[in-house]
């Protein structure tokens, strides 16, 4: 027997050359429901695998990647767009508002107005973050490389940058469900924990002693935020004045 996929004489249960398996047969929808149980959903694969580590030792992930070492966890970006689309479909299946109940003043007058208009994006921003969800990783990545320019490059640090962003996806999709179910909204909280959540991942990459890392991390980690927030609100001021 051949293997359909390369064409090699396979002698076993799976071909010694590709990896794929033997006699492989047309694609039935409950193959490909288990397929994606099996890659995505169990308990030891490697979306859940990742989200455990990143939560329990995120420099494992972080160094895995950067060393080589790519089979065991999901890819960065890859884990950042599979993250993002549940959290799309899902906020969207929800009809979530992050902000409902809250008062937004606009304040009346002249339409083109700076003050109104920055009120619109605020809110834009707000209400329509997983837009700017890229902003988030290459702020990230560039507020690394700007503190620790010689530990990684600047590839590198995106990688990191696309997993704690995609991890920070990963707990604002639980935060949704929390808020939806019990109708509250805990919105300025989140950045605080996103800051806390970059430290604990830095250190775990680079490294906890000398305790004055601790000082460059929280100000990479805070520039990283600033940066964020001020292009992120930039471009949804464009958004909503063009």
């Amino acid at each position: 027997m051949n293997c359909l996929n390369c064409g090699q004489p396979v002698t076993g249960n799976f071909c010694s050359n590709c990896g794929q398996r033997a006699g492989a047969k047309r694609v039935t929808v409950k193959d490909t429901f288990l397929q994606f149980l099996g890659a995505y959903l169990s308990l030891d694969g490697p979306l859940l695998r990742t989200i455990k580590h990143l939560f329990t030792q995120p420099g494992t992930v972080m160094k895995a990647f950067i060393e080589g070492r790519r089979q065991l966890y999901y890819k960065p970006v890859p884990f950042f767009i599979v993250l993002t689309a549940i959290y799309i479909i899902l906020r969207a299946l929800l009809e979530y508002d992050p902000l409902k109940g809250q008062i937004v003043d606009v304040p009346e007058g002249n339409p083109d107005s700076i003050q109104k208009n920055s009120k619109l994006a605020a809110y834009y921003m707000v209400s329509h973050i997983d837009n700017f969800l890229l902003v988030l990783v290459f702020a990230i990545g560039g507020g690394m490389k700007l503190f620790f320019w010689k530990r990684y490059n600047f590839a590198e640090f995106l990688s990191m940058a696309f997993y704690t962003t995609g991890f920070y996806i990963f707990y604002g999709t639980f935060v949704m469900l929390f808020n939806y179910t019990f109708d509250v909204r805990y919105n300025q909280i989140q950045l605080f924990i996103l800051i806390g959540y970059l430290m604990y991942m830095m250190a775990s990459t680079m490294g906890s002693t000398p305790w004055y890392r601790w000082i460059a991390y929280f100000f990479a980690a805070l520039v990283s935020l600033l940066v964020y927030v001020n292009v992120g609100f930039l471009l949804a001021y464009f958004l909503v004045t063009s």
